[in-house]
């Protein structure tokens, strides 16, 4: 038996007004947004990077401050150059920030906190990637196949390639990118407490 309805533009609709009335998620969104199209849209000043990797380490809980990586990963980021390759839709882009040396010198990939980072500046070209996204996106296509076979999440240009094949096989073409997200999280969340629910 499925545990989701099948994605409509509906219950698209629905979550994403949820969403944005939920105070916790919707004052979340609201703040980072601002902080990084209209407070700080640039990377060139360490300062103000090191303002955005925080707050958004702070309100995503993506575990960077708990490896001492706030202050690598902002320099790391000035280190890139990152504003044109951001402008131009850069998908590499996210590997490329995800991919750093830590400060106990072990070598990691942050691969959601760089969608994240990404996808905060320019909404309508990265999408975040997210442990409950990928469930979901896998759990659709094993039943309708929209994506087929070779799905790998973790590799990003694919990731995108998933969400734009979920999007037209789906028929939410009208929808942002980031209103996708915002559905694809939510019924992601769902999946999980259903699987939960069904094992207790």
């Amino acid at each position: 038996m499925d545990l989701l309805k099948r994605p409509n533009k509906i219950d698209l609709i629905k979550l994403n007004t949820k969403f944005d009335v939920d105070k916790k998620t919707n004052y979340t969104e609201i703040a980072l947004i601002k902080l990084f199209t209209s407070t700080y849209p640039l990377n060139i000043s360490i300062d103000e990077i090191v303002i955005k990797v925080s707050a958004l380490d702070n309100l995503y809980s993506t575990q960077l401050r708990m490896s001492g990586g706030c202050i690598q990963m902002s320099h790391h980021i000035k280190a890139l150059n990152i504003d044109h390759r951001l402008q131009n839709g850069d998908l590499s882009l996210v590997d490329d920030i995800a991919n750093i040396t830590l400060p106990d010198g072990k070598s990691s990939r942050l691969y959601s906190f760089a969608s994240k980072y990404c996808s905060f500046h320019r909404p309508e070209v990265f999408s975040i990637y997210d442990s409950y996204v990928d469930g979901v996106l896998k759990y659709f296509n094993k039943i309708d196949g929209f994506y087929g076979k070779g799905m790998n999440n973790k590799d990003y240009l694919k990731y995108i390639e998933a969400i734009n094949s979920f999007i037209t096989f789906y028929g939410l073409e009208e929808h942002s990118l980031k209103e996708v997200d915002k559905y694809l999280w939510q019924l992601g969340y769902d999946l999980i407490k259903y699987k939960k629910e069904s094992t207790t």
